[in-house]
């Protein structure tokens, strides 16, 4: 059996079940591994399940896979691999039942050889089953890293979770894979309409390239039309930024910080929805193969996955949460999501307000990071630090 064939099965099998599903494509990424992707990923689609929602988990961490694991899985019976290879003609074939109602898992790929290097037109193909699953919602949980194969999943689904803690290496790694991704989203676009050589152009030009808005103009200066299309392809993004591991509700500024600075350069505005605090309570979960939500206790971060499922179901976006805005994460008093207070040891004002001087001064040495997320600018300005998009 060959591997993706394409022949008129697809329309024979999928056809008739999958035309009538629309499901909403939710990917959870961040670029950084060890930030909770998958533990967010996990609960969240725990969330929605329990609020009447059909949800699919897919792990989409090929080579690397451990959703299942936090649902007690030890060995899946299929994988995605399955279908990559030719065993099985539709993805809804590989579904496993988690155990929680009107949740099923698609487990990801383990520890074979070659299985994240997935080539584009079967990577394609499987994007196109993912989108046909039937189901509600299907959360997507991307791996680790800035390879093609994590951002195409991540830029292919409609909505994404974009996860960070409040530590400077973690927030440039959250930019650097949402960079990633719109570029890779940028050149599929241009690639669609037969110009990609075009926009490669654009971003190996001597001089550096910015921010997206002086990229995109000169891709103007060559083809005006085209800087039109992959305007309004950045137009559709819809990314929001959810904090993880956070140890005072002090530190939800840092991500407003990271959000304007996305602006500033990527000509993106992705709000902030919150942020969850560390708890031993979750730790335990994790390490007890269970995610979270099903533990019995209700508690602040229970509550605000809760609250962001229900919002995506109501409204098939993101809403923030209670607390969430930017005036009310710069108050001392503020809380990190709906209900959630600073944990006993947490920094006190003066210690905080230290650590982020420390990650200021430390930033501001990084060539990697165009300015401090605290003190990135509202506007572009002469003599500013810069980046350089699609490197």
């Amino acid at each position: 059996m060959q591997p993706f064939d394409e022949t008129a099965e697809e329309s024979r099998t999928e056809g008739s079940k999958a035309s009538a599903v629309s499901a909403l494509v939710v990917a959870v990424g961040g670029g950084k591994g060890g930030i909770g992707k998958s533990m967010i990923a996990a609960n969240l689609a725990v969330a929605l399940a329990k609020q009447g929602a059909r949800v699919i988990a897919v792990d989409a961490d090929l080579g690397s896979a451990n959703l299942h694991t936090l649902f007690g899985i030890d060995h899946p019976e299929t994988s995605l691999q399955a279908l990559i290879d030719g065993r099985a003609q539709r993805l809804d074939q590989l579904m496993i039942e988690t155990g929680v109602p009107r949740l099923s898992l698609i487990a990801g790929s383990v520890a074979l050889p070659g299985a994240a290097n997935l080539q584009h037109a079967r990577k394609q193909k499987l994007l196109r089953h993912i989108a046909k699953l039937p189901a509600d919602v299907v959360v997507l949980d991307c791996g680790a890293g800035v390879h093609y194969n994590v951002v195409d999943f991540f830029a292919a689904a409609q909505l994404q979770l974009l996860i960070s803690n409040a530590q400077l290496i973690s927030m440039q790694n959250a930019y650097g894979f949402l960079k990633a991704s719109l570029y890779r989203a940028l050149r599929q676009r241009a690639s669609d309409a037969g110009r990609a050589a075009l926009l490669d152009k654009a971003t190996e030009a001597p001089s550096e390239v910015e921010t997206m808005n002086q990229l995109l103009e000169r891709v103007a200066d060559a083809d005006p039309a085209l800087s039109v299309e992959l305007r309004a392809t950045l137009t559709r993004v819809r990314v929001s930024l959810l904090g993880n591991q956070l140890t005072d509700a002090r530190e939800l500024r840092a991500l407003h910080a990271l959000s304007r600075m996305i602006g500033d350069f990527l000509s993106l505005r992705v709000p902030v929805l919150g942020g969850l605090c560390q708890r031993e309570r979750i730790h335990t979960a994790v390490t007890r193969r269970r995610p979270f939500l099903l533990e019995g206790a209700v508690d602040p971060e229970g509550r605000a996955l809760m609250q962001l499922a229900a919002s995506l179901l109501e409204q098939r976006a993101f809403a923030p949460l209670p607390g969430a805005t930017e005036a009310r994460a710069s108050s001392p008093n503020t809380r990190a999501v709906s209900g959630t207070q600073p944990q006993a040891g947490a920094p006190q004002p003066a210690a905080a307000s230290a650590k982020y001087e420390r990650q200021r001064a430390y930033a501001r040495s990084s060539p990697s990071w165009p300015s401090t997320a605290a003190d990135a600018p509202s506007e572009v300005r002469p003599g500013a630090r810069r980046d350089r998009l699609g490197a």
